[in-house]
């Protein structure tokens, strides 16, 4: 909160709609149909990294609870980097899909791994990546959206993502019936 006391703008947009302007409208509703299909990945994947590394490795839930606990700070550890460095507009998309791609392989890595150890500090590798790439992906899901219309396109933009990532709670009770289903969907 006092942060953002400290953030001073120029001037104030004057705002000319009472929503959203079209062009901007058209480019938030592409980005919320990537946020959705990635909230979704993300609340399923919850669930299923957690049941892993109980099966995988017969680790307690506390073991497991320690490693969530250390991913979220770096992930915090991430996003405090990508705000040190300067990525220009014209970089933020590649970079936005690369941190994508590593956290994907990474993953890969992790499910490869035959170490709990090895496969925690990968997951936790994988959470300062996506870490990193989260901001770096809001400057380019802001791009197209005009000034006037900022404040609205980004609480829209991120909300669907916020909402699906509790599918969460749905996986769980899916692996009750039926171990891989989420998987599978």
């Amino acid at each position: 909160f006092i942060s953002l006391m400290l953030i001073k703008r120029d001037q104030r947009q004057i705002k000319t709609t009472k929503f959203l302007r079209r062009e901007t409208l058209h480019f938030s509703a592409r980005v919320i149909t990537t946020n959705i299909i990635n909230g979704s990945a993300i609340g399923f994947s919850m669930a299923l990294i957690s049941a892993w590394f109980e099966i995988r490795y017969g680790v307690s839930a506390s073991k497991i609870g320690l490693i969530f606990t250390i991913s979220y700070l770096t992930t915090a550890l991430g996003s405090f980097l990508a705000g040190r460095i300067h990525i220009s507009r014209d970089k933020a998309v590649y970079f936005g899909s690369l941190t994508r791609v590593l956290q994907g392989a990474l993953l890969i890595a992790m499910a490869a791994s035959p170490y709990f150890i090895l496969g925690s500090a990968i997951y936790i590798v994988r959470t300062v990546v996506a870490g990193f790439g989260t901001p770096i992906r809001n400057v380019v899901n802001i791009q197209g959206v005009k000034d006037e219309d900022l404040g609205t396109a980004s609480s829209i933009q991120g909300a669907p993502s916020r909402i699906m990532q509790s599918t969460s709670g749905i996986a769980g009770y899916l692996m009750d019936y039926y171990p891989p289903l989420p998987v599978e969907i």
